[in-house]
């Protein structure tokens, strides 16, 4: 068992993971799922990522851990003014912004390998664990192990209809993004010696979209006989990006290797514009799905510019599509229940 790591907040899936961990954190994910009252709207403006805005109400409210230091990725415009306004409301916190580029190039890689660097020397001072090659190797050989791991499980949930399997693994991804990598191998490790396996006619489908950690909305999908057999979310599939070595420089790789990765809507490339309807296509081919879902947060710009695209290549390829919309919360995706059904229905 991993020694008590302090924590590490981050609010975006293109946090560098592997160093937070080799310099003896624990990096913590700080979801979008709160009790505490509304009190970003009196800070940002109504119009902005519900994701951001529970963020900040979950800082506001106390209603984190105790973090050693916050970590933001400026990914898009709403990510920066969160930043922002966490430096307003926490002057007192430790926190770092650095900036993501928008290509995948040879320059970007370099400079988010730079951006990398800088991080790495925050974290030491911050902790106590000097982010040696060595650590930085172990670290990326185990967040590799659990990459494979959680791509194993949603195999295994796949071939043997394991009951509630949406809301199961979407479980699993939240312990990922919150828990010592080395508790949740072992926690995937017992998950894959279930022997429940039962008949079932669900439909399988592939899910994309940004954010989506509650996992009663993943209940929902189990009661309409959908399978999810594959997402591209940042709270799924998309965490973990499995670092290649190539035996040079590691930031390089580890920068290399997250820039390549599938990514999100707010990262272009300018030489292939439609890379990532193609990409939604190819996976949701690659499972079999009989249909794919989207589901985007409110105000989410970069998304809301991709889904004609991704309308129209699935349109091309005649592959049924359902676009969902809402804050993240089971309460605005339930009131799509019927939409949900009926769609489920419809690819039977």
């Amino acid at each position: 068992m991993p020694e008590n790591r302090s924590k590490i907040g981050i609010t975006c899936a293109y946090a560098p993971i592997q160093i937070i961990h080799a310099a003896g954190f624990t990096p913590y994910r700080i979801l979008p799922a709160t009790d505490s009252k509304d009190q970003a709207g009196q800070i940002l403006h109504d119009n902005i990522c519900p994701h951001v805005k529970m963020i900040l109400d979950r800082v506001l409210g106390s209603d984190i851990p105790e973090l050693s230091g916050t970590l933001f990725i400026n990914s898009c415009d709403s990510m920066r003014r969160l930043a922002g306004a966490y430096r307003k409301t926490k002057p007192e916190a430790k926190n770092i912004t650095v900036d993501l580029p928008s290509s995948v190039t040879q320059t970007s890689v370099t400079y988010l390998a730079d951006q990398y660097k800088k991080i790495a020397k925050v974290l030491e001072e911050w902790g106590s664990h000097e982010i040696t090659e060595k650590r930085l190797l172990d670290s990326i050989q185990i967040y590799n192990e659990l990459k494979n791991l959680t791509q194993k499980l949603q195999l295994f949930f796949n071939e043997n209809k394991i009951k509630d399997a949406n809301r199961k693994m979407q479980g699993v991804y939240n312990l990922t993004l919150t828990h010592d990598p080395e508790i949740v191998i072992e926690a995937i490790k017992e998950l894959l010696t279930i022997d429940e396996g039962e008949t079932s006619n669900s439909v399988p489908v592939f899910l994309f979209g940004n954010v989506l950690p509650d996992e009663e909305l993943f209940n929902l999908f189990d009661d309409c006989g959908a399978q999810i057999v594959d997402d591209d979310l940042c709270t799924g599939s998309r965490y973990i990006s499995e670092i290649k070595l190539t035996g040079s420089d590691i930031f390089s790789d580890i920068a290399e290797s997250t820039l390549l990765s599938p990514p999100c809507a707010r990262t272009f490339d300018p030489n292939n514009p439609g890379a990532m309807a193609k990409n939604i296509f190819d996976r949701a081919g690659s499972v079999n799905a009989k249909g794919v879902v989207g589901y985007t947060l409110k105000f989410c710009d970069p998304y809301l510019a991709r889904i004609p695209e991704i309308r129209s290549v699935l349109k091309r390829e005649k592959i049924p599509f359902l676009q969902l919309e809402g804050d993240g919360r089971s309460g605005t995706i339930g009131q799509q229940l019927t939409r949900i059904e009926a769609f489920i229905e419809m690819l039977r």
